[in-house]
């Protein structure tokens, strides 16, 4: 092996590694967090009231806070709360540009959310033939007679901008990615893809000609 493919193996190694372990680092990191700051907010309280604290209160509070908070977003009443809360926070200069991007860059990790938005992942040849983008199916329609769809394509690293176009079903291959597959598989630049099984029939992406 050269020196040159030897670097280019082990940098491949240490990207895949790194996506692979991010993830996981990061909600460590802000349960840690979460759980630090509930202790410390309710550490005082439990002084007052009995006079001595409970270690590790952050940890059972945590998860009854999160259960009473997703509640909470699931209630009507309480989604239209939120909504009025949020309409007053994306006014606000500065700040409501950036609660809306991160808001944005949630959704497209929440799986039954974009389940919602989303019918189906498809491959389409964009932007010209021979080249093969990865799409979100936001819903189909007709035009000029014919059965077309909107296909979302959105941009790596960041999927919450693309492009959004219109073309004929027909001209669409059906991929067996699932939703967070796709947003995966965009992310991370291509370097996650599904191992079990092919993305499309036969494995290979074909042009119409081949059929």
């Amino acid at each position: 092996m050269s020196d040159k493919s030897f670097v280019l193996v082990t940098r491949d190694r240490l990207i895949t590694g790194l996506v692979a372990v991010l993830p996981a680092v990061l909600t460590i990191w802000v349960l840690v967090w979460v759980i630090r700051f509930v202790d410390g907010l309710f550490q005082p309280l439990f002084m007052q009231m009995f006079g001595r604290t409970l270690p590790g209160i952050g940890l059972i509070l945590v998860p009854i806070l999160l259960y009473l908070i997703g509640w909470l977003v699931q209630n009507r009443i309480s989604k239209r709360l939120i909504e009025i809360g949020e309409n007053i926070v994306n006014r606000l200069p500065i700040v409501g540009a950036i609660y809306s991007a991160v808001k944005q860059t949630l959704d497209v990790f929440n799986v039954t959310s974009a389940e919602q938005k989303f019918s189906r992942v498809a491959f389409v040849e964009y932007p010209r033939e021979g080249v093969w983008t990865l799409g979100f199916v936001t819903r189909e329609l007709e035009f000029r007679g014919e059965r077309n769809v909107a296909l979302f394509m959105p941009t790596t690293p960041n999927p919450t901008s693309g492009v959004l176009i219109v073309v004929p079903e027909k001209d669409t291959l059906p991929t067996s990615m699932t939703m967070e597959e796709a947003a995966k598989f965009v992310i991370s630049g291509g370097i996650l893809i599904p191992a079990e099984r092919p993305l499309v029939e036969g494995g290979v992406l074909q042009t119409k000609d081949q059929g």
